[in-house]
């Protein structure tokens, strides 16, 4: 019997800047908080940059899968990040989606994104069809009610972190509860050095 793993490669934030991260988070819950929008926000440790969703993995693929973030990673040097401002998807008047996006490192992460892609492609993992926008998940609209999203998305512009050195690509496991999901580490493959 196959066994299968819901997996995604991200990269993840220092504990500094995902500390910062969630109280930008918790700011725009609590003026969210007494709207009758109703909002599933995301776990402080939950935060991250999805570069590819994997979906359900034969556990024997897993390991072409690091292979082939070794190869990605040993290519690409260290690089840093800023977090600041939020926005939503697809817009503020039907908002499915709420992030925080990026004032530095967005190409770059774009072009380790583009490279992910295409390697997975290589392995037949199914093709994103959306264009890759570097963002920080917090939020799920489940029903927007009656708030000015627009209008508070905008008060939390130029409100953003310190920057992140982001020096390793990770690849997670996602465990579905009826709490919500669970992430675990399968591998940490640090950029320019291989697997450490």
């Amino acid at each position: 019997m196959v066994d299968f793993s819901r997996l995604f490669v991200a990269v993840s934030l220092s504990e500094e800047v995902l500390d910062e991260a969630f109280n930008i988070t918790l700011r725009l819950k609590r003026r969210l908080d007494y709207s009758s929008a109703k909002i599933s926000w995301v776990k402080k440790d939950n935060l991250h940059f999805t570069l590819k969703f994997l979906g359900e993995t034969p556990s024997e693929n897993i390991g072409p899968v690091v292979e082939a973030l070794d190869e990605i990673s040993a290519n690409h040097q260290p690089f840093k990040i800023r977090i600041q401002d939020a926005g939503c998807f697809p817009n503020s008047t039907r908002p499915r989606v709420l992030w925080l996006g990026l004032s530095e490192g967005a190409e770059k992460m774009k072009k380790l994104a583009a490279e992910v892609e295409n390697m997975m492609n290589l392995l037949e993992f199914a093709e994103e069809k959306r264009p890759f926008s570097p963002h920080l998940t917090i939020a799920r609209v489940k029903s927007p009610g009656d708030p000015d999203f627009a209008g508070i998305l905008e008060q939390m512009n130029g409100i953003g972190t310190n920057t992140c050195i982001v020096d390793h690509l990770t690849l997670f496991k996602s465990t579905l509860h009826p709490s919500g999901a669970v992430y675990d580490v399968i591998k940490r493959i640090m950029l320019g050095k291989g697997p450490m």
